[in-house]
């Protein structure tokens, strides 16, 4: 959860920077498709984002970034040596590194930017024969939803990151499902969360149609709220500070014994 908040705060931040950014040439257009973070990786399209970057063969260079509420376009110019490619705008120098059909951006801290010549949606259609939805109209919550109403094993099948509700596999990472029994939960699969948790039960409390679960450690503080949906899936809200959604769909039914099924 940490690294996925951490990635979303240096997507923003890059897309807010003015790219200060017989040998094959990086001349083309070129789409950021990835973003690297200690490790972790994100599809920039998850978070309703587009950077792209045009070098053009007389050495002029035009960059637009675009934002769920933001357009950015600037020009400059740009020189390559061997595997160096240097976009200079406004007098400010980015050096990318070209390699195997990628140009890559490194950002510091373990963080790179990622840009290929195929554009996000085409390699997102790629592999499964269309592209993963981005925007996606979510049910409104049941405030009368009951306690045996959540009971069940959930799946998830979106996320709701920065505003916008996405595809859950576009996020980057593994993403938690869990097991609810009259208000306990377990976390179930292969992601952080359910590393962190391990095979605790978590006893949730119900009031006003929604369970919720808090605890915290020095200054942080993690507090997640169950919520269901008039369509019947369940919003699970994780709140470290900033919120990451997750919109569940049931996949079974509570077993008598609470204990998390096998990954």
């Amino acid at each position: 959860m940490k690294k996925l908040i951490s990635l979303l705060l240096v997507l923003c931040m890059a897309c807010m920077l003015i790219p200060a950014m017989a040998e094959d040439s990086a001349a083309g257009t070129w789409y950021l498709t990835e973003a690297i973070d200690d490790g972790v990786s994100v599809n920039p399209s998850a978070i309703g984002m587009s950077w792209t970057i045009t070098l053009s063969d007389d050495g002029t260079a035009a960059s637009v970034s675009i934002t769920s509420d933001e357009k950015e376009e600037y020009t400059g110019t740009w020189t390559q040596d061997g595997a160096t490619v240097t976009v200079t705008i406004d007098g400010s120098d980015a050096p990318f590194t070209f390699a195997d059909g990628k140009l890559v951006l490194d950002m510091g801290d373990s963080s790179q930017l990622l840009f290929t010549q195929e554009a996000p949606g085409e390699a997102a259609a790629a592999g499964t024969g269309a592209a993963p939805s981005v925007g996606v109209a979510v049910a409104e919550v049941n405030p009368e939803a009951a306690v045996e109403d959540f009971n069940g094993v959930w799946t998830p099948k979106y996320a709701g990151v920065s505003g916008m509700v996405i595809d859950a596999s576009l996020v980057g990472q593994e993403m938690p499902g869990v097991v609810l029994k009259d208000g306990a939960l377990v976390f179930t699969g292969d992601s952080s969360i359910t590393t962190a948790f391990g095979s605790k039960t978590l006893t949730l409390e119900y009031a006003d149609g929604a369970l919720s679960f808090s605890v915290s450690a020095g200054s942080m503080s993690l507090s997640i709220k169950a919520e269901m949906l008039q369509d019947g899936m369940m919003a699970v809200t994780f709140d470290v500070g900033m919120s990451l959604v997750l919109y569940m769909e049931k996949t079974g039914e509570a077993p008598e014994s609470l204990e998390a099924p096998a990954a």
